[in-house]
């Protein structure tokens, strides 16, 4: 069973969760420090049932030997559903549908490390694509652009979202150390209460001892899907960090 770092994932866009109690420290000494930017008006975002929809319109294109259904984004506060599309050659690609249309410029930002050497990238209002060139093709007449490998365009983030994704980040971080037993995460638990009151209780009622149970035995990329839909109740936590 793979066992990889909650770092690397947020920040080069790797596949899994993953991580010890020092995963946390780490985290937030490796998250690159947020650009602030004017505030501007409140964002309208599209409806539950806008995403899910969207997400169902563009999938059915997809040709994936293995799909992976995705709830939550699990470094971003803003609601999002998804897909992971995996091939016999290993090749992984990556489709996000998100509320916000101006979280999807934040996500590239953030994944644009990993564009180039056959990962590319294209995006519409709401949705972004992030993966191999081949999987890219059935969105082209969808897409506001070609799939590039191209760095995206840098984007600013403002300081309360930038605290809400860390927030979320280290919550999902602890749900997959929880139910790989990592050491020290009951510590790392205490901690995480200190700074985002309800943390403790919100891990404690979604990462179960059932779910561990249930969870322990799978590969990585499974285990992230599936507390990926405990984002609700990870969000109520971070709702109030300013």
């Amino acid at each position: 069973m793979r066992r990889r770092s909650i770092v690397t994932v947020t920040l080069l866009g790797a596949l899994v969760l993953g991580g010890p109690v020092g995963a946390v420290t780490l985290f937030i000494a490796n998250r690159a420090p947020a650009a602030v930017a004017p505030s501007p008006p409140a964002e309208a975002g599209i409806s539950a049932a806008e995403m899910t929809a969207q997400l169902e319109k563009l999938s059915k294109r997809w040709n994936c030997s293995k799909t992976v259904q995705i709830f939550a984004d699990i470094s971003l506060y803003d609601p999002a559903v998804g897909l992971d599309c995996f091939h016999p050659d290993e090749s992984v690609s990556f489709l996000r549908v998100y509320q916000h249309r101006s979280t999807v410029g934040r996500v590239l930002q953030e994944w644009s490390p990993t564009f180039g050497r056959g990962r590319v990238w294209t995006r519409g209002a709401h949705w972004v694509f992030m993966g191999t060139k081949s999987d890219s093709g059935p969105f082209a007449q969808l897409a506001d652009l070609p799939a590039t490998s191209s760095a995206p365009p840098v984007v600013g983030t403002e300081p309360r979202d930038a605290a809400r994704d860390t927030c979320m980040s280290l919550l999902f971080a602890t749900a997959y150390d929880r139910v790989t037993s990592a050491p020290a995460v009951s510590q790392t638990m205490n901690e995480l209460d200190k700074q985002f009151a309800g943390a403790r209780k919100a891990l404690e009622s979604t990462v179960t001892r059932e779910i561990i149970g249930e969870l322990v035995v799978q590969d990585d990329e499974n285990i992230r899907a599936s507390l990926s839909r405990y984002g609700p109740e990870y969000r109520s936590v971070c709702e109030t960090v300013t």
